[in-house]
């Protein structure tokens, strides 16, 4: 029951503040040729405010939620996640293809991440860094950024933070073009 979005690649947000993250990793292959995916996720539910590890976070408690019985989130948690896999495989896997008769899984991890259409700085493996546009995710999921030369990088792996709007220097805008941390999300 709470307004939940998504921080690319793997945050969960509510009313700006991170309260889970999700984790994915292959796992061996196997004989059958494709590897599984194991996933991970991590929720903050019971924390207080002095609890929090830094104050971009936030918990189910803090939210007003209906409950905070971890039983019953995770029974929550684990038969919507039953049902959007069934949905899923049902569409062979393909995230452009509908699912259960409704918007396919790119359309809705796109309408639920809050990323497209802000600035951002991400920090890419090898100490390299992107700013710019965050426009759209591709067909693999990959976070598409235009920088300011208007050049577009995909963007695979790394931290995303999202910053303060700015224009360029000579755009017409007011910032200096170097942007600023929103919320400092780690």
């Amino acid at each position: 029951g709470l307004p939940a979005e998504l921080k690319w690649p793997n945050d969960v947000l509510v009313r700006g503040r991170k309260i889970a993250g999700i984790l994915a990793q292959l796992g061996p292959l196997g004989a059958g040729g494709a590897p599984p995916v194991i996933l991970g996720t991590g929720l903050n539910v019971t924390l207080t405010e002095p609890e929090l590890p830094v104050p971009t976070a936030t918990s189910v408690l803090l939210e007003n939620p209906d409950t905070v019985d971890r039983t019953e989130l995770l029974k929550s948690y684990l038969s919507r996640f039953a049902t959007l896999y069934r949905s899923f495989c049902n569409a062979d896997g393909d995230p452009t293809a509908g699912m259960a008769g409704g918007p396919s899984l790119h359309k809705r991890v796109e309408h639920l991440l809050s990323t497209l259409g802000k600035q951002v700085r991400a920090q890419l493996p090898g100490d390299h860094e992107i700013i710019g546009h965050a426009t759209r995710l591709d067909e693999y999921g990959s976070l598409l950024v235009v920088d300011a030369a208007g050049h577009e990088h995909v963007v695979t792996a790394g931290d995303v933070v999202h910053l303060r709007p700015w224009n360029p220097a000579g755009t017409g805008g007011q910032g200096t073009g170097s942007g600023g941390a929103e919320s400092g999300y780690a």
